[in-house]
């Protein structure tokens, strides 16, 4: 309900600005015309400069809203768009059902998160969708590593519900990303991967962070150096160390809510 009373409002605010605009005599075709000509256009004479200023900044507001939101939901079409191109049919077929789900069931609630946290509703309703565009394109990365894992590569998790993604790259170099949903924190780190282990590093610095070993296929255990024990990072330690398992094909749905 939330949800529609909010694209109303965006419509209707449209519609006004359209109505207010249309009524010019300008030959110029609305449009062409830029977002400053569009706020300024056809504003009444008899209003004082400050009237003006305040009538503008509220066209303007309606414009910043509305392209929120089709910026918003251009961005969930072009994830969509690329996870078809890369997905296999499953996992194609799994995230239309959690889009289809989200659309209808979810979308709503997050947007009354947002207003609850004190963000305005009609710019609830394109941040909700941008972020939904950063979710498709994130969990389709899971669902390629849980599909193509490759020799190290793949989607891990720690029986504490701790996630690990081990990406390859060339020169046999290897990406990890950590994650913990329950502190909703994520550490990275790089390195080669040889002779079934590897010293990471954070991005752009070579002081060594951790060691994985790859104790057996699908199993990695990760171990802190005492460089990162000294350097204070406490919660990056926790969250890196442990024994993290590969995720096979069909044991998990990246795309479940």
């Amino acid at each position: 309900m939330q949800m529609l009373r909010i694209r109303i409002c965006l419509t209707l605010a449209l519609c006004m600005l359209v109505l207010q605009l249309g009524a010019c005599k300008n030959k110029k075709d609305i449009g062409s015309m830029s977002d400053d000509e569009l706020v300024a256009l056809e504003l009444d004479d008899s209003l004082s400069p400050a009237e003006k200023e305040r009538q503008i900044a509220a066209r303007r507001a309606i414009l910043d809203r509305i392209r929120q939101t089709k910026d918003g939901d251009a961005a969930i079409a072009q994830a969509m768009s690329e996870a078809h191109d890369l997905l296999s049919e499953s996992s194609w077929q799994a995230l239309q059902q959690s889009q289809q789900n989200w659309t209808n069931h979810l979308r709503g609630t997050e947007i009354n998160r947002l207003v609850a946290e004190g963000v305005p509703a009609a710019d609830a309703f394109g941040r909700t969708a941008a972020e939904r565009a950063d979710w498709i394109s994130l969990h389709t990365s899971w669902a390629l590593l849980v599909d193509l894992p490759g020799e190290i590569g793949g989607y891990y998790h720690a029986e504490d519900g701790r996630t690990l993604e081990i990406y390859e790259m060339p020169d046999t170099r290897i990406n990890l990303v950590w994650r913990d949903s329950k502190r909703s924190i994520s550490v990275t780190a790089t390195g080669k991967y040889e002779n079934k282990t590897a010293l990471l590093h954070a991005e752009n610095e070579d002081v060594t962070l951790v060691r994985l070993i790859c104790t057996e296929p699908g199993k990695v255990t990760i171990l802190a150096t005492d460089d990162m024990r000294s350097a204070q990072q406490k919660m990056a330690v926790s969250i890196a160390e442990g024994v993290f398992v590969r995720y096979n094909t069909g044991e998990i749905d990246v795309f479940a809510p």
